[in-house]
């Protein structure tokens, strides 16, 4: 993302991971209850990164908290992962 200025706005990233051919952009979000406008935010923060434009670009949302089921049926997110399973280790 760029910096705000008078004319753009900037916007903030939770986790960018660039790879030689996917930009992965992660949003983290720790709420109650996480709608489904999420989709639109990172939409509009996808839209103001400068990127090369031959990388693909993947979302992945990792949250806690109750997830609006339109969320996952809109198919927009790549992967989506609850928090609670990332702290979760197999002996």
């Amino acid at each position: 993302c760029r910096a705000a200025t008078k004319q753009k706005k900037g916007c903030q990233i939770d986790l960018l991971i660039k790879s030689r051919y996917i930009l992965y952009v992660r949003e983290i979000k720790f709420h109650k209850s996480i709608e489904k406008s999420i989709i639109d935010e990172v939409v509009n923060k996808i839209d103001r990164l400068k990127y090369p434009s031959n990388l693909s670009v993947r979302s992945l949302l990792i949250y806690s908290g109750q997830l609006e089921e339109t969320i996952t049926t809109a198919g927009f997110f790549a992967k989506i992962i609850g928090f609670d399973s990332l702290l979760k280790t197999e002996n």
